[in-house]
């Protein structure tokens, strides 16, 4: 279980740490779903190993810091990484309405944001996202869902002609 910790500084909540992950949210009071709903997105980016790859983006910038290749990656997998962890917080959510808490709590970390200091900007990258990044996103995620559902239902199509061919002559 990774550590948590305060901190009056950030407005968003943060995970940083490739080996012994430590989770900082802001002096800021949250309710038990805020802070479930924090949790899953914070520990999906260490799932999905977001922060190695955020690290290792970060250092190969320091060498190539004003190659524009580099920084295009680093914006793509910073896009994709917030996409990732929105998609595996789908997979695990209860239902509808949570999605729809957890945009919403998303969206009022940005609306808080202004009159706060950040710190280590590449690596923060929810930070600094815009609202229609987040819109983005959501179009994305509501897309792979309807994909998964009609995968779905081809598979179970295919068995049920299966089990008709085979099994009815």
């Amino acid at each position: 279980m990774p550590d948590v910790y305060r901190n009056p500084l950030l407005h968003t909540p943060v995970i940083y740490g490739v080996m012994h992950p430590v989770v900082v949210l802001p002096k800021h009071s949250y309710s038990d779903d805020e802070v479930e709903m924090i949790f899953f997105h914070e520990f999906s980016h260490y799932k999905n190993a977001d922060l190695f790859w955020k690290y290792f983006v970060g250092s190969i910038l320091v060498f190539h810091g004003i190659n524009p290749f580099i920084k295009n990656i680093q914006r793509s997998l910073d896009k994709w990484g917030e996409i990732c962890c929105d998609l595996t917080v789908k997979k695990y959510a209860k239902d509808e309405f949570f999605m729809k808490d957890y945009y919403s709590i998303i969206l009022d970390q940005i609306a808080q944001r202004s009159g706060y200091i950040s710190i280590k900007r590449d690596y923060v990258d929810a930070l600094f996202e815009k609202r229609c990044e987040i819109k983005e996103r959501m179009i994305i995620v509501k897309n792979q869902m309807e994909k998964r559902k009609w995968k779905g239902l081809k598979e179970v199509c295919v068995g049920m002609l299966f089990v008709i061919v085979f099994f009815t002559t």
